[in-house]
């Protein structure tokens, strides 16, 4: 049973392999720019904990305004002042143009995001903003074997986003935190976790699992009130990521040619694609509606649902109405984004037919609400 899900699965002979394999160790990951490597329970217990332990002078950095809202909400909860910034409509980026307009003789940071995947070129970066400005690197959505990540100050990384896992994010530094990270508890998996991590895994209760989630819609995670533990990440998830990453660029180029044909087979009339940057890891294959079909994206959403087809609307909930104070202009761009994305799955394992499958499902779904 092939499984169109946003969330990435295992299969059980995967899933038996990773747990046969040793343990690696976070000193096998090679980084020649970085000195340390933190591990965490989540990223955003990374950027917490970065937040707190280095030195910003005017307390005041510059943010994406297409992103997660949680990445504004720890800067709130640390005594920072975000400046938010549009994005580039084709790339979802941070827009270079917007950055030329700001002042950063008292910003004391950037925090660059690789919206999807997407690798926004850190080297123009530097060449637009003050030497002294501290450039963070949210490579989230990427996979971090790339010539082109790892060119910020510091660079966060996430143990779940492009493989199945339980939870946990990488902050990569050469400043040491040892003495703030060595009073951190560490992270522990319970069965709460290991029921949950059934979602992950192929099989036939993905069929009970796709009846109950085709009749509701996640509930959105008020960020005023979310809580978490600074804690130090646990090893079965360090073990999972550690041994999946082996198979990143084998991943990656499967994906480029599943892209082809996502191409081939999506109308152009309803869709334009997110447009390459530097380089794409394509964590999902994102498409915008165009002006005319994205009042229908909820529905799109929705419709295909209840045919068992999970896609995701990331970042819907972008951080512009609630922070609007803190946004750098009107940010027309992210919030077309954030009303238009279409995240569609795509892994190594699926094959031409089933991205016409995909295909045909969501143009039909336009066809038909524009009928």
């Amino acid at each position: 049973m092939i499984n169109f899900d946003i969330v990435n699965k295992l299969s059980i002979r995967e899933l038996n392999e990773i747990l046969k394999n040793p343990n690696f160790n976070l000193e096998d990951l090679k980084f020649p720019a970085y000195k340390n490597i933190y591990s965490f329970n989540y990223l955003r217990s990374a950027i917490d904990f970065l937040w707190k332990n280095i030195n910003l002078k005017n307390k005041k950095v510059v943010f994406p305004a297409f992103t997660c809202p949680i990445v504004i909400e720890i800067a709130l909860r640390n005594g920072i002042e975000p400046i938010i910034i549009d994005c580039d409509k084709d790339t979802f980026n941070l827009d270079f143009k917007e950055i030329e307009k700001l002042d950063f003789s008292n910003i004391d940071a950037i925090f660059v995001h690789h919206v999807f995947g997407n690798i926004l070129d850190i080297d123009k970066l530097r060449l637009l903003v003050k030497k002294n400005v501290i450039i963070v690197e949210d490579a989230a959505n990427c996979i971090d074997d790339n010539d082109y990540i790892g060119k910020g100050d510091y660079l966060l990384l996430s143990l779940y986003k492009y493989f199945p896992n339980f939870r946990g994010g990488l902050l990569l530094s050469n400043n040491i935190f040892q003495d703030s990270y060595e009073l951190l508890m560490r992270d522990k998996i319970d069965y709460k976790d290991k029921l949950s991590f059934l979602l992950h895994i192929e099989g036939l209760h993905q069929y009970f699992f796709n009846l109950l989630r085709s009749k509701r819609i996640p509930e959105e995670e008020n960020m005023n009130t979310l809580e978490w533990e600074i804690l130090k990440c646990d090893n079965l998830s360090l073990k999972f990521y550690l041994n999946q990453r082996l198979k990143a660029k084998k991943e990656i180029e499967s994906r480029k040619l599943l892209r082809k044909y996502y191409l081939e087979n999506l109308n152009p009339k309803y869709f334009y694609e997110q447009k390459v940057d530097l380089d794409h890891s394509y964590m999902n294959f994102s498409i915008v509606l165009k002006e005319d079909f994205n009042k229908f994206r909820d529905e799109i959403y929705k419709d295909l649902r209840k045919k068992n087809i999970f896609v995701d609307r990331m970042y819907f909930n972008a951080p512009l109405k609630e922070y609007a104070k803190y946004c750098h202009g009107e940010c027309k761009n992210a919030f077309y984004l954030a009303s238009s994305i279409i995240n569609l799955p795509i892994r190594s394992s699926y094959d031409e037919k089933d991205i016409k499958f995909l295909c045909e499902s969501v143009n039909n779904c336009l066809e038909i609400l524009t009928a």
